[in-house]
């Protein structure tokens, strides 16, 4: 068991959550590596974090506010002002800070004279908008009271605004101008949310915001229940004018846009020094792939001649799934269906999941597979295996599969310590050409069979797997049609049920609506497929795309399919009996033949055990 993988992922996804297993003591490790081994290569997944926790400072800040300002309400017996503070919701912070502009705005018309007739006002709408941008506070509080204390303060200070004219400029002002800065930093707070620094930061800046409000609200009052106001928050803490306590705003709202370019800049040194660590043994890798798209407008350039050169019509046995799949006998296609159907019922499964997201099931499964390559490329393999793999895809058999324009298959196998874990570092190769390799009349289709394995896991198995890549490829043609042999509510109880001689018709199908150009098919850890439950329709799956590789490659017709299968189990491969070329990353050498060392061992010993093909 290859033990290297403990400190690798400690320091590259369990550090992510908990900062402390980044650079884990020696006593951890080897705790960690007790239980690597005790949970057969896998380690148990870490807590989830513990959310940062208030500061005292803050918790009696609070607490003096919300005692202090319901007290002067209560005084001064204002029920507009009363019912304003008790806003829980942001909508009805946007409607009070909109009236407020708008009276600003209309009061700004009355002051236009005959020198400047076509003054040009701030949009309202517009304004509003910046106005609630300071919401982003809330992605480093605590929800709860601090939310309904933050929109009730800020509904308060926008009705004095809208009630007090000699206020009501100043008012607006402030907390526009941090606005301004709230929108530079909105995107890349959640970034951050677990920094220490940046979560004392924005208490200060939270207590600065409401310090405002407490100034800016007292204005509703100047009588003696002002007086009893002011001394109840002590004045000489947090400043006795509304232009002292803007002059603290501005000075906190400052140091936080600060603290996050920090976080930023340290980020981007992580990042350096990560890249520094990799890019020795990895580099070469990455310099085929990039070259490989830099170049590949020249390798469709022949594509085109290809087509145009060839003259001889799509057969039909091309949109026909391989003999393995038993067929019905022929009929005449004359039901239409769309690409955005097909897709709908491939992508029934993550139906759940679309009601509570609100999206469509289509962006929400092509959002997971997406999710699975970032995931492939988070993986960072140890040392060794960098070293291996960039020397598997220098080999002359590998760049070969890459840069020629007939249509391949290729496999590709690691240690056998690769089949102990969901992924290998060549599920980090195809993560990595999957995010390297996009240019024009390129259609990258990716499936990493480890990540739908687990129980409740959608798109697992064979059949998963042809609806994953069917739904890649038809996301890109979404304005195409199928004709189909079945009634339309036949055809989708098929593709809804998972009937993979259907799947694989359409599949076939979209490919052949496709111009000159090439298909890369991305399937990794194929052994998660290999179970008694899953290896016929995985070995029918394979041999199917093996098939449409054979006819593109004999149509020549401009379209190269190129399939790349990672990490089959011995028996697999066997079994799947389709010829190709077969590249072992421990060897560094090229297996003759579909079987190689480890498949005529195989059938030495289990030949006669095994189904005819």
């Amino acid at each position: 068991m290859d033990l290297s993988t403990v400190p690798n992922f400690l320091s590259n996804e369990a550090g992510k959550n908990v900062p402390e297993l980044a650079n884990p003591s020696p006593d951890l490790l080897q705790k960690a590596m007790q239980l690597y081994t005790a949970y057969g290569g896998r380690l148990p997944s870490p807590p989830p974090p513990e959310p940062l926790q208030p500061s005292k400072q803050l918790e009696v800040f609070i607490h003096e506010f919300s005692v202090g300002i319901n007290e002067f309400l209560h005084r001064s017996g204002d029920i507009h002002a009363t019912q304003a503070f008790a806003t829980s919701s942001w909508d009805g912070l946007q409607a009070e800070a909109n009236k407020a502009w708008a009276a600003y705005n209309n009061h700004q018309k009355r002051k236009r004279n005959w020198r400047r007739p076509f003054e040009v006002l701030d949009n309202v709408a517009e304004k509003v908008m910046t106005t609630c941008c300071i919401e982003f506070l809330l992605e480093l509080m605590p929800d709860g009271e601090y939310t309904s204390l933050l929109s009730g303060g800020l509904t308060l200070a926008y009705h004095t605004a809208l009630r007090k004219e000699k206020v009501r400029e100043n008012i607006l002002e402030l907390f526009d101008s941090l606005s301004e800065r709230a929108k530079q930093t909105k995107a890349k707070i959640k970034l951050y949310s677990r920094d220490p620094i940046l979560h004392a930061k924005s208490e200060e800046l939270y207590m600065a915001v409401l310090d405002c409000v407490r100034h800016s609200t007292a204005w509703l009052d100047s009588s003696s229940s002002y007086e009893s106001f002011k001394a109840f928050f002590q004045q000489s803490k947090y400043g006795a004018r509304l232009e002292d306590a803007k002059a603290n705003l501005d000075k906190k709202a400052k140091e936080f846009e600060e603290t996050v370019n920090m976080c930023f800049r340290r980020e981007v040194h992580d990042i350096h020094n990560n890249v520094e660590w990799l890019k020795a043994p990895i580099l070469a890798t990455f310099s085929l792939l990039a070259g490989f798209t830099k170049d590949f407008p020249a390798l469709v350039t022949g594509l085109f001649m290809q087509a145009h050169r060839s003259q001889l019509p799509l057969m039909m046995n091309f949109m026909q799934t391989p003999t393995m799949i038993t067929r019905q006998p022929h009929q005449v296609m004359q039901n239409i269906i769309s690409s955005r159907q097909v897709c709908q019922y491939l992508a029934v499964e993550y139906t759940s999941a679309a009601l509570r997201t609100r999206q469509d099931v289509t962006t929400v499964a092509l959002s997971e597979l997406d999710a699975n390559i970032t995931t492939a490329m988070g993986y960072i393999p140890p040392p060794s295996q960098r070293e291996k793999m960039g020397v598997l895809t220098l080999s002359p058999q590998f760049k070969m599969w890459l840069h020629s324009i007939d249509s391949a298959f290729l496999v590709l196998h690691e240690s056998g310590t690769a089949h102990q874990n969901v992924l290998s570092t060549l599920s980090h190769l195809c993560g990595l050409m999957a995010r390297t390799m996009r240019a024009p009349a390129m259609w990258m289709l990716v499936f990493f069979c480890g990540l739908h394995t687990a129980d409740g896991a959608m798109l697992q198995g064979g059949r998963g797997l042809m609806r994953a890549i069917t739904l890649q490829l038809l996301s890109t043609i979404q304005d195409a049609t199928f004709q189909t042999n079945a009634n339309p509510s036949t055809g989708a109880q098929q593709l809804v049920s998972g009937d993979l001689e259907t799947i694989c018709s359409i599949f076939a199908m979209a490919l052949g609506q496709l111009p000159a150009g090439m298909v890369f098919v991305l399937i990794d850890g194929a052994h998660w497929n290999g179970t008694e439950a899953r290896s016929a329709e995985m070995r029918a799956v394979v041999r199917f795309l093996h098939k449409m590789v054979r006819q593109l490659r004999a149509a020549r017709r401009g379209l190269a399919l190129k399939v790349l299968v990672t990490n089959p189990s011995a028996r697999q491969r066997f079994e799947w009996n389709v010829a190709g070329e077969d590249l072992y990353m421990e060897r560094h050498v090229l297996a003759r033949g579909h079987q190689g060392a480890e498949g005529e061992a195989l059938s030495n010993t289990t030949a006669r055990h095994l189904p005819n093909s």
